[in-house]
């Protein structure tokens, strides 16, 4: 049996950047009373097809559209970037969770965890 506290699914391509070493990331979540935590995604745009080491060579980073404000400047701001490029860049906007493992019932997606007890948002 493993002894874990957290659980989170990241892939091969994916870098987890936290504000503080993860043993006192996650401690200061339980502490908390935290029992899921969503992380929202930034995508990295590799502009060479060729590069050897992606998480090195990328530059160019798409905002979660799920962070920009939702005000008439930033409106205009998100607009006026779909037009000059052609659409908004493809991926995904539902983010990685962690779960505590103690309060995980069901695991719902690699995303996505059904946890017990439930919490409000922002809580």
């Amino acid at each position: 049996v493993l002894d874990l506290d957290w659980l989170l699914h990241v892939d091969s391509d994916e870098l987890l950047c936290l504000p503080q070493p993860a043993p006192r990331f996650f401690a200061g979540l339980a502490a908390a009373g935290c029992t899921m935590y969503t992380f929202s995604n930034v995508e990295g745009v590799p502009q060479q097809s060729d590069s050897t080491d992606v998480l090195q060579s990328v530059r160019l980073f798409r905002q979660n559209v799920g962070l920009v404000p939702r005000n008439p400047k930033a409106g205009i701001a998100f607009f006026s970037w779909q037009l000059r490029l052609g659409g908004w860049f493809l991926s995904y906007e539902n983010g990685k969770s962690a779960v505590s493992v103690k309060h995980a019932v069901k695991c719902l997606s690699v995303c996505m965890w059904e946890v017990l007890p439930q919490l409000e948002p922002g809580r």
